[in-house]
């Protein structure tokens, strides 16, 4: 597995650079915070008067689905409230740069999907990406033992500063930074909505690559970050089954672990050029082809059954075993039936809460209310 990192193509310093006249706005090492005393995403120290909290998910995220109370879990197993999932920033960050962002999303969001998918996809793209890395950035005060609080972090500082591409691509938030290619690869589907407002929000991501996915009342989100749009321009009859449907919250988990597999199969490395202008850098991505492997060139590594399974299992929260059937490379799928046509599964039929389950729990749980057979759906 590998994803794009970020390579100095011309090995240098920032003093080398101010003497060359071509010195960039942005520089990781000055600019990018591994701390919380400083704004996670313009690096200056906060004092009483410039500090504030940044909400990882939005307030207006928050105020809508009733979300400041719930919990989620984060990779420690560690049950934390929403409202207190907040990161350092400045007020000027906060109030002005993030603001605009969240003003113009929080809009499209609110009237449906039809005006997220005509949000210019590179502001959809930052605003996941702004999440994403938010939920990175908390982890760095958070031990991996909750035991042992004053232990290794759930993301060591070292780990963080492998995010340096993600944080430099956020600086277009505050204008610091320009490109010409969308940083990476949104699609958005629809939703049922079920009653409860808390039921109406969902989001899963992964560790050990850039990708994120939301539930949003009516609209679903799936975004492989730092991928310069290459898996977005490969065809996915998967993503065309999906499209067809309004997607059950069960059947958001599988849309989530495909994607999310996707985003994990990503095989390109990007360097960059910048290139300084007055008050902001242009960054320029450029895929690095060091192989003459021609497997090396292709932007997907292999699709291996078993590890999509595991990523399914991962996001579902059901067993590897009752997803996957080794012998013959078959995975169970709530989204499609056996001979590729789109599987409808109605809310009013399924509970947003209720567990939905392959057939082979039917003896397992033939008894619970609350369980919805796959096999009476098909």
């Amino acid at each position: 597995m590998s994803y794009a990192q970020p390579m100095a193509l011309s090995p240098t310093t920032l003093e080398e650079l101010r003497k060359a006249g071509t010195a960039p706005n942005y520089w990781t090492g000055r600019d990018m915070a591994l701390d919380h005393n400083h704004c996670f995403l313009c690096g200056i120290e906060l004092t009483a008067v410039t500090r504030t909290d940044e909400h990882v998910f939005p307030r207006w995220m928050q105020n809508d689905f009733e979300l400041w109370d719930q919990r989620l879990t984060l990779l420690n197993l560690t049950g934390v409230r929403y409202r207190q999932l907040t990161i350092p920033c400045c007020k000027e960050c906060n109030e002005f740069w993030l603001g605009r962002v969240e003003q113009e999303v929080s809009l499209a969001f609110r009237t449906g999907t039809t005006a997220v998918e005509n949000l210019d996809r590179t502001l959809l793209c930052l605003w996941m990406a702004k999440i994403y890395y938010g939920l990175r950035f908390k982890e760095l005060a958070l031990p991996m033992d909750r035991k042992e609080p004053s232990g290794r972090a759930i993301v060591e500082r070292e780990q963080m500063a492998r995010h340096s591409e993600l944080h430099h691509i956020l600086q277009a938030t505050r204008e610091r930074v320009r490109f010409n290619r969308i940083p990476g690869s949104v699609h958005v589907f629809r939703a049922q909505v079920p009653a409860a407002p808390q039921l109406r929000f969902d989001y899963r991501d992964l560790r050990f690559a850039p990708f994120l996915a939301l539930r949003v009342g009516p609209t679903v989100v799936v975004a492989s970050l730092l991928d310069w749009e290459a898996i977005g321009r490969i065809e996915d009859p998967y993503f065309d089954v999906a499209d067809q449907l309004e997607l059950h919250p069960w059947q958001f988990h599988e849309v989530a672990a495909h994607a999310a597999y996707r985003a994990l199969r990503f095989n390109l490395r990007f360097g960059y050029i910048t290139i300084p202008k007055t008050d902001h850098d242009v960054l320029e991505p450029m895929i690095i082809d060091g192989s003459d492997d021609e497997q090396e060139h292709q932007p997907l590594r292999p699709f291996v059954p078993e590890e999509f399974a595991r990523v399914l299992a991962e996001f579902t929260g059901l067993p590897l075993e009752d997803l996957y059937m080794s012998k013959t490379e078959e995975i169970w799928s709530n989204l499609m039936t056996a001979d590729g046509r789109a599987l409808t599964v109605d809310l009013n039929q399924v509970p947003a809460d209720a567990l939905l389950v392959p057939p082979s729990w039917d003896a397992k749980h033939r008894d619970d209310d609350h369980v919805i057979k796959m096999g009476d759906l098909r």
